[in-house]
């Protein structure tokens, strides 16, 4: 029997949102930064290869810090 695993609180960061955020702050979180120099976290083609190394494993990602809504 085929296992499944489902991530459901795998962060993502794209590029657009990273950038909206960086012009509503003058002082980003640290961790911000890092994630986005980290490709899995913004690029999509890169994140579905490295999900693909593992057999079953699915995402459901959501939006890194902070929330849209601030």
């Amino acid at each position: 029997m085929k296992k499944t695993a489902i991530d459901v609180f795998c962060h993502i960061l794209p590029v657009r949102y990273y950038d909206a955020v960086m012009k509503c702050t003058k002082h980003p979180a640290h961790m911000l930064k890092r994630a986005r120099k980290m490709p899995v976290m913004a690029d999509i083609s890169a994140r579905l290869e490295m999900m693909d190394k593992f057999e079953g494993y699915q995402e459901i990602p959501t939006l890194v810090s902070p929330p849209i809504e601030l």
